[in-house]
C-alpha cells in the first residue's frame, strides 16, 4: 500500500484525539517544553537497554508478512552478525545480506568491494518487488 496521500500532521492529529484529555495535555507539554523533551530523552536512553534485552523478536517473527530485508555488517562490532543469521530461518518471507561493506551505521565502499556491492544491491531489489505484495 502507498501512504502519499496522509499528510503527517493529520495523522497526529488523529492520534491526539484519541487520546484521553490529561495525556493530550502532556503532549503539548512535551511538545513547548526543550527541559522536558531533554529530561523525558534521558531517562528513555537509561531505560532502552532493559527494554531491548526483555523483547525477544523471535516469540513474534513467524508471524511477520512484510518482507524483512536484513542488512547486517560483517564487521559490526554493536549487533553480532549471528543474531541476524538466528533471526532470518524465523522470518517467512525475508532475505539476509551480509556484507563488509557495511559496519553498525557506517558504510565504507571500495572499488575493490564491487561484488559486494552487486549482492547488497540485488537483496534491495529483491525487498523493493515484494514489498508491494
Amino acid at each position: 500500500p502507498h501512504f502519499s496521500h496522509i499528510q503527517p500532521q493529520d495523522t497526529r492529529s488523529r492520534l491526539l484525539r484519541r487520546l484521553a484529555k490529561k495525556d493530550q495535555a502532556l503532549v503539548a507539554r512535551i511538545a513547548k517544553e526543550p527541559k522536558l523533551r531533554r529530561e523525558l530523552g534521558e531517562k528513555m536512553l537509561q531505560k532502552i537497554p532493559e527494554i531491548l534485552t526483555a523483547y525477544d523478536v523471535t516469540r513474534v517473527a513467524t508471524h511477520i508478512r512484510a518482507p524483512v530485508l536484513l542488512l547486517h555488517g560483517a564487521g559490526d562490532a554493536v549487533v553480532p552478525e549471528q543474531e541476524s543469521r538466528e533471526l532470518y530461518p524465523l522470518l517467512p518471507n525475508a532475505r539476509l545480506v551480509v556484507s563488509p561493506l557495511l559496519e553498525h551505521a557506517d558504510p565504507k565502499i571500495s572499488l575493490r568491494l564491487v561484488r559486494e556491492v552487486w549482492r547488497l544491491v540485488s537483496a534491495m531489489a529483491w525487498y523493493f518487488r515484494h514489498a508491494d505484495r
